[in-house]
């Protein structure tokens, strides 16, 4: 897709790649097999917005260099049988992430490939539109699976999204969704098909470019203030480590690695 839509390469780090196509900067998540978030994936794409902020005055494409998954969310190697402090660590590089999307000042389009599952959720949240590609994949949020809470600032995120009683449906019940229904609750925007996702992303960011930036700049990070001001980031990450260490969390976590192992030797 990339290749036959005509993108250049214009930073390459070890799981994040940055392209650009048609004159657009173009984010790809890169860390297979699902582009699980680990310490170093979140560092790098702080690094990557930080160089995107810095040198282009356009918006950019969030995607996936993976065939059919855009993100499965954070790596439990991170957090499963860790000290307190790895794991305090760790969630502070995802606190910084989110807070350096979710401000970014110019538009971010999420193209939504395959599957989106925990923080990957997280990610399209902060997208100005979020585009996703038809067919059978799934969006969820399985942090009550796992014993875990989401933390308070997605939720509201997701909210201002969804609204109240969607969010909490897709919090409490932990339901895999196909993006038709993610499309009707409003978690996507629109759906196209696969083979144009990336071109139709472009015509998306060209559409925002239309209208003047600086105020365009001015009114979104207006409408997300609130949320960006309310959030206790300190409370938050003790809140984590908390439910992270406890034993019932540590026992889930122990059978879901085991799961994951089982899959990839199999």
């Amino acid at each position: 897709m990339r290749t036959s839509y005509g993108t250049s390469c214009l930073s390459t780090f070890s799981t994040i790649r940055l392209e650009e196509t048609h004159g657009f900067p173009v984010l790809m998540l890169n860390r297979p097999p699902v582009n699980a978030f680990n310490k170093q994936f979140l560092v790098e794409l702080q690094q990557a917005l930080q160089h995107l902020e810095k040198n282009s005055s356009t918006g950019f494409i969030l995607a996936s260099a993976l065939p059919t998954t855009f993100s499965a969310g954070i790596d439990f190697s991170e957090l499963y049988q860790r000290e307190k402090k790895d794991i305090e660590a760790f969630w502070r590089e995802m606190q910084m992430m989110w807070l350096m999307l979710y401000s970014y000042p110019r538009p971010v389009v999420a193209a939504i490939n395959g599957h989106c599952l925990a923080g990957g959720c997280v990610l399209v949240s902060c997208a100005d539109y979020r585009l996703a590609a038809a067919g059978t994949y799934d969006f969820c949020i399985p942090a009550a699976r796992l014993g875990l809470t989401a933390p308070l600032w997605f939720l509201k995120a997701l909210r201002s999204i969804v609204g109240q009683r969607c969010t909490e449906l897709i919090v409490s019940r932990a339901e895999n969704m196909q993006p038709e229904r993610a499309l009707n609750i409003g978690l996507v925007d629109e759906l196209c098909e696969p083979r144009i996702l990336l071109e139709r992303s472009v015509e998306v960011l060209k559409s925002f470019a239309k209208v003047d930036q600086e105020t365009q700049t001015e009114m979104k990070l207006m409408l997300r203030q609130d949320l960006l001001q309310s959030v206790d980031m300190d409370s938050d990450r003790d809140q984590f480590v908390e439910w992270t260490c406890r034993e019932k969390t540590q026992n889930i976590l122990a059978t879901v690695n085991a799961k994951l192992k089982k899959q990839t030797t199999t």
